[in-house]
């Protein structure tokens, strides 16, 4: 007796004659797809002949995944080379975690600050 697991479904076949046969022709009809679909896998291993089955342990049906034909690294760096590059640091921070707007920010008021101071001591 053999245990199939297909997700969460479970089907159950007594295998008679030859497995090679038996198995992918019960998944064929069980759940329609073709062996070029699916590969088997046992205990976590991969079943390449069928010879190595043990009824014991249950085999799980796996759906093959349709790659694509990447280029998605290049097409990345395509869209890189179309942005515009920055020079503005000022949402980073410096070693002790402050933002380079709010420190250039307090040098720009300290600056404005002792300009106000001198020109009021110069106008008095």
């Amino acid at each position: 007796m053999y245990t199939l697991y297909y997700g969460n479904e479970l089907l159950q076949m007594t295998v008679v004659s030859s497995i090679v046969c038996e198995i992918p022709s019960a998944i064929k009809l069980w759940k329609g797809l073709a062996p070029a679909d699916y590969y088997i896998t046992q205990c976590g291993q991969r079943i390449d002949k069928w010879q190595n089955l043990r009824s014991s342990a249950p085999l799980r049906i796996n759906e093959r995944l349709t790659g694509g034909k990447g280029g998605f690294g290049s097409m990345l760096r395509a869209i890189g080379a179309q942005i515009e590059k920055t020079t503005n640091r000022d949402a980073c921070r410096d070693l002790s975690g402050r933002r380079l707007r709010d420190i250039n920010e307090e040098k720009r008021l300290k600056a404005c600050t002792t300009t106000q101071q001198h020109s009021s001591k110069n106008d008095h």
